[in-house]
């Protein structure tokens, strides 16, 4: 009798000692993931994710009942830890471009009227990028200037300074629209 209860005693310790080591690995494992999952919810894919996650809730919380509505509720709930960008309020009728002024720019340094080409229409912009030459002033009408390419050819790189400048007549009224994946850089904030 007393070796049968000595067994069930050495029986139940190691039972315990493989819980406790179990606890161990499962709580190291939580950690790992917590700390992966933190790090990931900073990365733009999980911006993506999250708004695409967020759509779907917000379109399908009211339409649910039950046991689904309870996890659109949590996954709601859970949405909104994640960092949400500022959001920056522009007027544009208030500002003229969006950007301040350069202070590099001087308005004393106008190109001569010779290098002034007015545009009015796409085309006409197309042509004023292939003939531009260094130190000249392409001004852009009001309105929108769809351009329907992947490719846009500028004549001549310019130089440092002799730059090819792009600008509206009215700052703010201008808008080129590129049919394009790739993006426009511009050095400046009027160039």
């Amino acid at each position: 009798m007393w070796q049968k209860y000595c067994c069930d005693i050495r029986t139940l310790s190691r039972i315990s000692t493989k819980i406790r080591k179990a606890a161990w690995f499962s709580a190291a494992f939580l950690l790992l993931t917590l700390m992966a999952l933190w790090i990931l919810r900073s990365t733009t894919f999980a911006y993506e994710y999250g708004i695409k996650a967020q759509q779907y809730v917000t379109i399908n919380l009211p339409k649910n009942w039950g046991i689904r509505k309870s996890l659109l509720e949590y996954a709601d709930a859970l949405l909104k830890w994640r960092p949400i960008p500022d959001k920056v309020s522009f007027d544009r009728a208030q500002n003229s471009a969006g950007v301040s002024e350069d202070p590099q720019r001087s308005t004393l340094l106008l190109p001569s009227e010779e290098n002034i080409y007015h545009v009015a229409d796409s085309t006409t912009l197309l042509q004023a990028l292939k003939k531009a030459t260094a130190g000249q002033l392409i001004l852009l009408a009001p309105g929108d200037y769809i351009v329907k390419q992947r490719t846009i050819r500028v004549g001549h790189g310019g130089e440092p300074a002799f730059p090819i400048t792009l600008a509206a007549e009215k700052p703010g009224q201008a808008e080129v629209q590129l049919d394009s994946l790739e993006a426009c850089i511009s050095t400046s904030p009027i160039g």
